[in-house]
């Protein structure tokens, strides 16, 4: 039995044995692999180029703009058409992860951006 199916079966045993038993099937439905970043304040300019972050300016190749939004539905007529960057959710290096779903590539890089219209996950090799 992998990883995975140990914690499926963990989860389902719990909610199993909870009061909430009767919902059983629809809980299995929603169970998923996942990875859960914990975070520690490091002083600035004190980490590595490339390192995984959370939030501050991501470490993006040379080549690379960070991508950016129209504004098409901003609620202020003057932004509306106004290119505006996403704003910067994480960075990850891939090498930095422990254990990773299957799926998930051992090496690249990853980050995340967001607006309030549309998410971006960008993954590179």
């Amino acid at each position: 039995m992998d990883v995975i199916d140990r914690l499926i079966g963990e989860a389902t045993s719990r909610i199993a044995d909870s009061p909430f038993h009767l919902r059983l099937r629809e809980f299995e439905r929603l169970l998923k692999p996942s990875i859960r970043l914990k975070s520690e304040k490091i002083a600035q300019g004190k980490q590595a180029v490339g390192s995984s972050q959370l939030g501050g300016l991501p470490d993006l190749p040379d080549e690379w703009q960070w991508p950016r939004w129209d504004g098409y539905d901003h609620p202020n007529q003057y932004l509306k058409n106004v290119p505006t960057p996403l704003s910067f959710i994480c960075q990850l290096n891939l090498t930095q992860i422990p254990w990773r779903p299957v799926g998930i590539p051992e090496t690249g890089n990853h980050w995340s951006a967001t607006c309030r219209a549309i998410s971006l996950r960008i993954t590179t090799i």
